[in-house]
């Protein structure tokens, strides 16, 4: 892993977040008018969930080296 300054870190973070944000509400607005359309929703669902979920996973694997100076 490469070493980023902690504000580098902060900024790329919260960029993603605001990029996933942007995703969950376009999907969640796009109306469903049959069952593939509900599949392709529930499948795009999905995949945004993945993506926070490893966001989330590289934010903590990111933080605990710091949170074990401090302890």
């Amino acid at each position: 892993m490469f070493r980023l300054r902690r504000g580098e870190v902060k900024r790329n973070v919260r960029r993603e977040i605001s990029m996933l944000k942007d995703k969950l509400r376009r999907v969640e607005l796009t109306p469903c008018y049959g069952d593939a359309d509900l599949k392709r929703k529930d499948n795009d669902l999905s995949m945004i969930w993945t993506e926070i979920y490893n966001l989330q996973k590289e934010v903590d694997d990111f933080a605990s080296p710091f949170l074990q100076a401090v302890k």
